[in-house]
């Protein structure tokens, strides 16, 4: 019992109504970055639209948790006693946290078949698996304990287990993101030494910001969700007995699910390509100083410019 008193009850639920706030809101992006992506791109392989509606599917069962979770903990089963919250928590604390973890693992598992696409490499995506299904089989085993022994003993022997899955999480995240910028610099750096052999001038700016837009995106979609991941960590480690770590948690998912939609939208961005192409070409004249024009210059810079908007396009279209 003494272990239940220190917990900060106020403290908790204030986080917990805020986390499902915030996470309201950001379902609603989700929602309309699902409704843009579908009527965008109905061209779309279908196995890749599958996975984005079971998203979205999930993000709504989500929501459905833990606005159930608001209202039990504020309006009905736990107003009056509070304490039987971190006793005998809500079976929607369960669900959610199993939502929140398909989620997760699901875009992590879509994001690591990107690295694979984009590098060409293998045995980086087996890796990236292999970690996402260990970090699913931990966020089952946190669910277990908290469905039969309760948050008390969850927080006193078991937060090894949570805490493990959200630095696995961030690890992954932030590992995926690097490997793929990494990819891209080469590719532009591969594409300068090609014009400098050209004795062209410069480099085509657009393209240099094509694949500066490139990093951004992935950058961006990485570290976002690796951010929430540590947050969770160093608060779930700092404050045990405060709650406020699960409020973040709670907003991770839709983090995740509009990482995943924005990645997708984001292709919208990049479709001028034919730009980049021909500014290049323009480029290749003035250098050449009338000169016919090098083939060999307009098919890099068309497969510079090309290649990736391909690939994200291509994803699902193998196995």
């Amino acid at each position: 019992m003494s272990a239940l008193i220190d917990f900060s009850i106020l403290s908790s639920i204030a986080a917990i109504e805020i986390g499902i706030l915030v996470s309201s809101v950001l379902f609603g992006i989700v929602t309309l970055q699902a409704f843009i992506y579908f009527r965008t791109y109905p061209g779309d392989p279908k196995p890749l639209k599958i996975l984005a509606g079971v998203i979205w599917v999930l993000e709504f069962g989500g929501m459905i948790c833990v606005a159930n979770l608001l209202y039990e903990a504020t309006i009905t089963k736990y107003r009056n006693a509070p304490l039987l919250m971190f006793v005998n928590p809500p079976t929607q604390i369960n669900i959610s946290n199993l939502i929140s973890a398909c989620t997760a693992c699901l875009v992590e598992v879509w994001f690591a078949e990107r690295v694979r696409r984009f590098t060409g490499l293998l045995w980086p995506a087996l890796v990236f698996w292999f970690l996402i299904f260990v970090t699913f089989a931990g966020a089952i085993l946190v669910s277990a304990v908290l469905f039969t022994r309760g948050l008390l003993e969850f927080t006193a022997h078991w937060r090894w287990a949570s805490t493990t899955c959200w630095i696995l999480s961030a690890v992954i995240d932030v590992a995926m993101a690097s490997l793929l910028c990494f990819n891209l610099l080469q590719q532009r750096q591969s594409l300068f030494q090609r014009t400098s052999a050209l004795m062209i001038p410069s480099p085509p700016t657009r393209s240099t910001r094509l694949v500066d837009k490139i990093i951004m995106i992935t950058m961006s979609t990485g570290l976002l969700t690796s951010v929430m991941a540590i947050t969770t960590t160093i608060l779930s480690m700092t404050m045990p007995y405060n709650l406020v770590y699960m409020g973040v948690y709670i907003c991770t998912a839709r983090i995740y699910a509009n990482s995943f939609f924005a990645s997708l939208n984001a292709r919208n961005n990049l479709r001028s390509t034919d730009d980049v192409v021909q500014s290049f070409k323009l480029s290749v004249r003035g250098a050449r100083s009338g000169s016919a024009e090098d083939p060999i210059a307009t098919k890099d810079s068309a497969q510079f410019a090309l290649r990736y908007q391909y690939r994200l396009d291509s994803q699902a279209t193998t196995s």
